[in-house]
């Protein structure tokens, strides 16, 4: 946020995942260590996923990895696999920008069986770093 923070348009906020910290699984490498899903505007309406794009290029800043683009195929998702020890699940979210009302018609998250594999949150443990790839592997 240091650094971006004075670049962010008054009243939008951007969420997304902050994975420096180890969860449920290790990450060994991660472009970054803060993955953008979604931006939203000061009318708090989500951008669409385009624009999304765009200024996350801007910004400098990591968008999700995109697993899949086109029209809503059911039986294509669910036939994605995954090696489930170093995803823990996936988000849909249509490309079209939205109102936070319809947030539930809009967005929908997967995640593994057994995703939480500990006994104590992440939180209320000390904190272990998830890695970071080699710069030169991040272009």
């Amino acid at each position: 946020q240091g650094c971006v923070g004075h670049q962010i348009p008054d009243g939008y906020r951007i969420c997304g995942e902050n994975l420096f910290a180890q969860h449920s699984i290790v990450y060994e490498d991660l472009a970054s260590y803060f993955y953008v899903f979604s931006i939203w505007d000061e009318h708090n309406r989500c951008l669409n996923w385009a624009d999304t794009g765009k200024m996350c290029t801007q910004l400098g800043l990591q968008i999700v990895p995109t697993l899949y683009e086109g029209v809503w195929d059911e039986a294509l998702v669910r036939k994605l696999t995954f090696d489930l020890e170093r995803v823990e699940g996936y988000v849909v979210r249509t490309q079209v920008g939205f109102e936070h009302a319809d947030f539930g018609t809009h967005v929908a998250k997967w995640v593994r069986k057994g995703h939480v594999q500990t006994d104590e949150h992440w939180m209320h443990s000390a904190i272990q770093a998830n890695r970071l790839r080699a710069p030169e592997e991040t272009q």
